[in-house]
């Protein structure tokens, strides 16, 4: 007789266990903050963060980590993107130049309209970064942000044009138009609370936790040895700036 296979285990269950575990637990160890508020998204509560940090009396530079090019929009002076899967720092320089336009926040539109597949934008079909760029040749060096009705005149002879696809799926990227105003105070609360704290780095608990923890025997202790020489380097960064 066949023996039944083992069922696989679902990840999605066992990060369902883990993040309790983390968030009440490891977090608390570690140099860093969680910042969640009701009703807005991840992508929302960094936006929210971002705008937050820049606006105090000395503004902060801002490191967003993230692969998600719904983020370029939020780059300028002082906000970068790191991109762990390239290990590069975009810079609002460099998105001007990648993309040929003088604001990414019109890099909103660039995704509207050219698609992204890694988020289910559709963009219109068989239409690229070069077409775009000929199509507003007028607008791309405009520092203010393009209205709707610009980019309509633009595009509206273009074969596959729609009009309110595209108005819908540049509603859904943009991150800059303002959030709902409970989530943002409860953001804003978070930000100052995690200012006024500070950055501290209890190793020693933490190594006790990954000693009675049996779920976190799965992250191997020689890496989170690695992983700590990370919390130091950043501490030591603080510390300098500071």
């Amino acid at each position: 007789m066949k023996k039944k296979n083992k069922k696989a285990k679902d990840p999605a269950k066992k990060a369902v266990k883990l993040f309790p575990l983390i968030e009440q637990n490891i977090v608390p160890c570690l140099p860093i903050h969680s910042i969640k508020a009701d009703g807005m998204e991840a992508d929302d509560c960094i936006a929210a963060t971002v705008r937050i940090l820049e606006n105090l009396d000395e503004p902060r530079q801002v490191i967003i980590v993230s692969t998600d090019q719904d983020f370029y929009q939020l780059v300028d002076n002082h906000t970068l993107i790191y991109n762990p899967t390239t290990k590069k720092l975009l810079s609002q320089q460099g998105l001007q130049e990648k993309f040929g336009i003088a604001n990414v926040q019109n890099l909103a539109w660039v995704k509207a309209t050219c698609g992204d597949t890694s988020d289910n934008i559709a963009g219109l079909f068989r239409f690229g970064l070069k077409t775009l760029q000929k199509c507003m040749k007028e607008h791309l060096d405009a520092e203010d942000r393009w209205s709707f009705e610009q980019v309509e005149a633009a595009l509206h002879e273009h074969k596959f044009y729609d009009a309110a696809e595209i108005k819908l799926a540049h509603k859904i990227i943009q991150l800059v138009e303002p959030l709902n105003l409970k989530g943002e105070i409860q953001a804003r609360k978070k930000i100052e609370f995690a200012l006024d704290k500070g950055y501290k780095f209890n190793e020693k608990e933490m190594f006790r936790l990954y000693q009675v923890t049996p779920i976190m025997k799965d992250i191997g202790l020689e890496r989170l040895k690695q992983k700590t020489l990370v919390f130091y380097e950043f501490l030591h960064r603080h510390k300098k700036a500071n």
